[in-house]
């Protein structure tokens, strides 16, 4: 992103909060005659209009959900005892680091701050900014080439943030039709009207959009105004990978004079690719093409929250525009100091060691499925497919790994495996469409070669169990 009219236009909205700020008067001791009485005062029956109130409330929630029931489309709560004792081929855990080994090091941090406080006492904006939070933004932005940092309590309040308070009026979004639900949520708060998107990893698609932007936005053309790229650098869905480098050197090429903005979302590279775990921009040095690096860490760093690297003004702006941000409460110590003992534990001989592990067990997984001799006869019928077809082909492999099914058919897999003791999760229209209805498997680096075998064998005896189930014989039958 060149420094130029963003940042400047960011700056001046920055001066002018300086220019008005004031500090609002403290509350009074003497409460308001308009505060309401303490609810123990009321009667404890309800007035007759709220009572019905919530009865229309309820039975139309009912209703919708009996719909979604109804379509098989119903989210269930999850049992967590049958969860926690099956193998893991469902969470984003892929490092399998979130138990004994980050809590080993998480351990070791707090030691090293026994006077740590255990709530983080407010805002951001406020109290709740601790000289470790920053600490810990300096040492990841630092570590990730970036020039400043800012933490959130999620991947998906990062992309609000950033999406709703950003981008200018007049300025152009484009973005990937299959980015994270969050981004196109915050896309859906922006404050210009100028959004675009393209097929999914389609630098063609890419291209034709942008030449139309050129055509009918001189100012993006000309750089007055800001054009800002979304895009994520794996997809959790199908797990392919962006081509960063196409799309980048498109928006060179077709508009060199734009003040361009590209944004990545790196949630599931991020202790998986590059060097020491870094993302997918770190492991081809495009650090300077991408002005915008989401970081989350609920996937392979095995903790929660997100990082945003940025330009510090770009940082300022988050910290007095974004409501979501603002108006929340800051990350706790215990949660900033797992986020710091993971990411020692990624970035070291061990993060390496369980980053080959699970390629090894990608490998493993796609060579048992297409070796099964009953695999030819499911694949040539449609029963069961893989995205990835020429998966010997790529050096690196992504850990989401999709079995598609065939409509309707996921969630009894998925909950055959779950009572065969394997967790794995089911993705179902409208998530994904119709004709690719999937189990999304992820590969852990602390599954074991048996573990893939009897997966894999569990998959295979259900779908011979449900479209060729055992002749009965009419003589038993009879007897």
């Amino acid at each position: 992103m060149s420094p130029g009219a963003p940042l400047k236009a960011l700056s001046r909205r920055l001066n002018k909060r300086r220019a008005t700020w004031c500090l609002v008067p403290p509350i009074t001791r003497t409460l308001p005659s308009f505060i309401p009485r303490p609810y123990s005062t009321y009667s404890a029956q309800p007035p007759p209009e709220l009572s019905s109130a919530k009865g229309a409330l309820l039975g139309a929630l009912s209703r919708n959900l009996d719909k979604r029931r109804e379509t098989g489309r119903i989210l269930e709560i999850p049992d967590p005892v049958a969860q926690a004792n099956a193998v893991d081929f469902g969470s984003n855990d892929v490092l399998s680091i979130s138990t004994g080994l980050l809590r080993e090091e998480l351990f070791r941090e707090l030691e090293d701050h026994p006077d740590f406080a255990v709530g983080s006492r407010g805002s951001r904006v406020l109290d709740g900014n601790s000289r470790y939070v920053t600490g810990l933004e300096a040492h990841l932005a630092q570590s990730h080439n970036a020039k400043d940092a800012l933490l959130f309590n999620s991947g998906y309040e990062a992309n609000i943030a950033i999406w709703t308070t950003i981008p200018q009026p007049g300025d152009v979004i484009v973005y990937d039709e299959l980015v994270h639900a969050s981004i196109h949520d915050g896309i859906k708060g922006t404050r210009t009207t100028q959004v675009f998107s393209f097929q999914h990893n389609n630098p063609a698609s890419f291209e034709e959009v942008l030449r139309s932007i050129k055509t009918c936005h001189p100012e993006i053309a000309q750089g007055s105004r800001t054009l800002f790229v979304a895009m994520e650098s794996v997809y959790s869905v199908d797990g392919d990978i962006c081509p960063v480098h196409q799309f980048v050197n498109s928006a060179k090429e077709i508009l060199p004079f734009a003040d361009r903005v590209f944004m990545i979302d790196e949630s599931h590279s991020c202790g998986m690719i590059g060097p020491m775990g870094l993302g997918l921009v770190c492991h081809y040095g495009l650090e300077n093409e991408f002005a915008l690096r989401l970081h989350t860490f609920g996937k392979a760093i095995g903790c929660t929250g997100a990082a945003l690297f940025c330009d510090p003004v770009i940082k300022h702006t988050l910290f007095n525009y974004a409501r979501n941000f603002i108006f929340t409460t800051g990350p706790t110590f215990m949660v900033l100091a797992a986020v710091k003992a993971a990411h020692r534990i990624i970035g070291g001989a061990e993060g390496d060691l369980r980053r080959e592990r699970v390629q090894k067990n990608i490998s493993h997984f796609y060579d048992c499925l297409q070796s099964h001799p009953q695999w030819e006869t499911f694949y040539q019928t449609g029963r069961l497919r893989i995205v990835e077809e020429d998966w010997r082909l790529h050096r690196f492999r992504t850990a989401v790994t999709p079995l598609i099914t065939q409509p309707g058919e996921s969630r009894a897999l998925q909950a055959q495996l779950l009572k065969d003791g394997f967790l794995v999760h089911a993705l179902q229209y409208p998530i994904v469409p119709l004709d690719s209805e999937r189990l999304r498997i992820m590969l852990h680096a602390d599954n074991t070669p048996q573990q893939v075998e009897s997966f894999v064998e569990a998959i295979m005896r259900w779908a011979r169990q449900r479209y060729y189930p055992p002749r009965s014989c009419k003589l038993c039958d009879a007897a």
